[in-house]
């Protein structure tokens, strides 16, 4: 199964990094990594025009846009990740070791859904978004278009409720 890490960054590249290196660092290596790291052209910080690891499970891309939300520069990424199943950080998000399986594991039998899991903060909006393929394709995006940030990930949970396709877990990306 294949996992695209959907990474939106602004203005923080060395907190990027040190998101990005635990969240690889901390998988399992049995999947399919593919990380895009997605930032804006406007961005003066200095990241990385490319990415490399050592772990041969592990793509990634950088994608520079002219977006001016993250929003936008989340969908901008999402539209083109590969993955099976798409999953949304930020800087700000940790991961339990071993993330990959403990994921791979709740959701390897069903189709069709968005996870809400524990973020230690907010029992009921998804803050992570944790998606498989069908149900990003069948909007076309993580978050839906016009938001610049604020109330996006409410708008996403309500969605999620209205058509039945929520799924909830009790594995922790503490934020």
């Amino acid at each position: 199964m294949k996992i695209s890490i959907i990474h939106a960054s602004y203005g923080r590249a060395e907190l990027q990094a040190l998101t990005a290196w635990k969240w690889i660092e901390r998988t399992s290596g049995k999947h399919d990594i593919e990380y895009l790291l997605s930032i804006d052209k406007s961005d003066t910080s200095e990241y990385p025009d490319s990415i490399s690891w050592k772990q041969d499970y592990v793509t990634a891309k950088v994608i520079k846009n002219d977006t001016n939300t993250s929003v936008a520069a989340i969908n901008k990424a999402a539209s083109k990740s590969t993955g099976d199943i798409l999953i949304v950080i930020s800087d700000d998000f940790d991961c339990p070791d071993r993330w990959d399986d403990k994921l791979v594991q709740e959701v390897s039998d069903k189709t069709d859904w968005i996870l809400k899991t524990q973020d230690g903060t907010q029992p009921w909006i998804i803050t992570l978004p944790i998606m498989d393929r069908a149900y990003y394709e069948s909007y076309g995006y993580v978050y839906r278009p016009g938001f610049l940030h604020m109330f996006c990930d409410c708008e996403l949970t309500h969605q999620a409720d209205i058509d039945g396709r929520k799924l909830t877990s009790s594995i922790e990306f503490k934020h």
